[in-house]
């Protein structure tokens, strides 16, 4: 791919991605109540997204992408994508998994924040949120004793997780939760990750011929057997 129009695409996404970003905090902060308090969450959906979206395209080798992560001693993002604990059982990057949640919770919240049941929706996505957290402590643990090389993308996710949480709490523990499981309470979430659930086949398949190298085996780590 064109270095040019690599970068020209990057920018076009950035300004479409700021207006957007700027148009739904004044949503939010105008409409006030739960809406307003989830100004930081929303914020940190973005950020994760992005982080994560720039994890997937390391892991297609893409050109720009040692510009995002630091090669020094004690950072090595590529050696740390490239693990065994990088895929899934071998099927689907960790990368790909934190695009798929923080983008699906995303639109949800999105399309939450125009439900009379927002509420609702955001205990579902704190529960969520509640799910991904044990793998952190695993991600950490490995880069430190396994690795033995940190990625900085990969901290920085596992970080807006915890803030994540951090946001939820009131969702959670400060109110009441009684939250039914109906089609009405749920329709945001199975909308928004159905939605980019969808369209996601296309889109890697469109990145797998955009970055042909990703198709090369990868480095063979150095990692004890």
């Amino acid at each position: 791919m064109n270095f040019d129009s690599e970068r020209n695409r990057f920018r076009t996404a950035q300004i479409l991605s700021a207006a957007l970003l700027i148009f739904l905090l004044t949503r939010f902060y105008l409409a006030g109540g739960n809406e307003q308090l989830c100004l930081m969450i929303f914020l940190f959906k973005v950020i994760g997204f992005f982080t994560s979206w720039i994890l997937m395209l390391g892991s297609l080798r893409a050109p720009f992408f040692k510009r995002f992560c630091p090669h020094n001693p004690l950072f090595d993002c590529q050696k740390v994508i490239d693990s065994p604990a990088g895929t899934l059982f071998g099927l689907i990057h960790t990368a790909d998994l934190g695009a798929l949640y923080f983008g699906g919770s995303l639109l949800s919240l999105l399309i939450a924040a125009f439900s009379p049941r927002f509420y609702h929706s955001v205990v579902i996505l704190a529960g969520l949120n509640i799910l991904a957290l044990p793998y952190t402590l695993f991600s950490v643990a490995y880069q430190a004793l396994r690795v033995k090389k940190w990625c900085a993308l990969c901290l920085i996710v596992q970080g807006i997780l915890w803030l994540e949480f951090w946001q939820f709490f009131p969702f959670l523990f400060q109110n009441p939760i009684r939250v039914a499981f109906s089609p009405a309470n749920l329709y945001p979430l199975i909308l928004g990750f159905g939605l980019l659930l969808a369209v996601w086949p296309f889109l890697r398949q469109l990145l797998d011929k955009a970055y042909p190298l990703s198709k090369e085996p990868p480095i063979q780590s150095d990692l004890p057997k």
